[in-house]
């Protein structure tokens, strides 16, 4: 009886040695639903999933303007890598290009969230547009070959992360998105009977130059 407490004892001290308490969450992604879109629905859920379960989530995202908005992830990057390595944190979680100046020097590990592969996204833009996703896209890149760890939404995603940015599919895990069911029934309500004719399709995006 004694070496089985010894034992459970032991198992819950190593398994609260790996779970990590305080998680850094940075993204330059705007932190509202009309800006932000599922990138910042994602993220506000992942943070309520996992404060719900103890776990410390500190965000940190730019508090400055810019009038582009390439610039102002870049710029932001650069200056709060040096805050996340002088301050505690048991993992720093960078979504989509986020972190990759942090990853040049990690102190805590450091995990790139991919939401939407930017490489693959320009694929579909022309002149400005694609420019600057290209100037992104050469960022994320630098932040998926930084981190430990890079978690992808889809199969898809991953097979993108791996064919543009050229890291191995061992590297890159798949985490899809969470859903708050609840939350989800309640805004939709009673499902409606009544179909359009023909079918109609809505899609909801916004790109982010």
């Amino acid at each position: 009886m004694s070496s089985t407490l010894e034992a459970t004892q032991a198992g819950r001290e190593s398994q609260a040695a790996v779970t990590p308490a305080r998680l850094a969450f940075v993204t330059s992604t705007p932190l509202t639903v009309s800006e932000g879109s599922g990138t910042y629905v994602g993220i506000r859920e992942l943070a309520r999933f996992l404060e719900e379960r103890q776990v410390r989530i500190t965000t940190y995202a730019p508090t400055f303007w810019s009038p582009s908005f390439t610039l102002k992830r870049l710029l932001f990057n650069i200056s709060i890598a040096k805050r996340l390595r002088a301050e505690q944190h048991d993992w720093v979680v960078g979504f989509d290009l986020d972190g990759f100046h942090y990853g040049r020097k990690p102190v805590a590990p450091y995990v790139a969230s991919i939401k939407g592969v930017i490489a693959d996204e320009l694929q579909n833009e022309r002149g400005f547009v694609r420019l600057m996703l290209s100037v992104q896209a050469a960022f994320e890149r630098l932040a998926v070959r930084r981190a430990h760890v890079v978690v992808a939404t889809s199969a898809y995603s991953r097979d993108r992360i791996v064919d543009a940015y050229g890291i191995p599919g061992s590297k890159v895990v798949i985490v899809p998105e969470l859903i708050d069911l609840r939350g989800w029934a309640a805004d939709v309500g009673e499902p409606r009977t009544d179909e359009a004719d023909p079918p109609a399709v809505l899609t909801v995006a916004h790109m982010y130059p």
